[in-house]
């Protein structure tokens, strides 16, 4: 269950990093 953490933390940071790259390249 540790690593099913560990991996679910790493695609929201990935996700986040997305969104906010979409968001600087709108502006």
């Amino acid at each position: 269950m540790a690593q099913d953490r560990a991996v679910t933390e790493q695609l929201l940071q990935l996700f986040i990093r997305r969104i906010r790259w979409q968001t600087k390249f709108r502006e």
